[in-house]
């Protein structure tokens, strides 16, 4: 991951249900997606916000690339276990944020914030806010004082 990446993971809502948090430790549990699956045709909705690109794994599929955009799938077989996604800070992810959102809500999603475990709805404005609040857009708006606060 690069600083400048906001990670995200789509989980579905019926699993999630009105949980507003989830720590590392209630995400890391997983089994999110044993219940529910996205849609078969998941790969071609996907292939309609980022190209497909080849994976060094298996089990993985990967649409975008590894320092911008990118949605990974992991596989167990052929059932999704995982569906993670990053978004590029230096960008303008307005459209990105939209299609994302669309998915989700396609998929009966919801967005679990890496950072900071914060669950969000399938809506654009609420992946920008979150964005907005992140240490990916901190780093890009002032990438020196981001590092220096590191170390204070």
């Amino acid at each position: 991951m690069a600083t400048w990446q906001f990670d995200l993971h789509l989980l579905p809502e019926a699993e999630v249900g009105d949980r507003s948090q989830l720590s590392a430790r209630e995400f890391d549990s997983g089994g999110w997606w044993w219940r529910h699956q996205p849609p078969e045709d998941y790969a071609a909705q996907l292939d309609r916000v980022l190209p497909e690109t080849r994976s060094w794994l298996d089990e993985l599929r990967v649409w975008g690339s590894e320092d911008r955009d990118r949605i990974d799938v992991l596989l167990k077989g052929d059932r999704v276990i995982d569906v993670f996604v990053r978004i590029d800070a230096r960008a303008q992810p307005s459209e990105y944020a939209a299609a994302l959102a669309n998915l989700a809500a396609a998929w009966s999603c919801v967005i679990r914030v890496a950072e900071s475990g914060k669950v969000l709805p399938a809506n654009a404005h609420a992946i920008q806010e979150a964005l907005a609040l992140s240490s990916a857009y901190r780093f890009v708006q002032d990438p020196e004082a981001f590092l220096r606060s590191l170390v204070q």
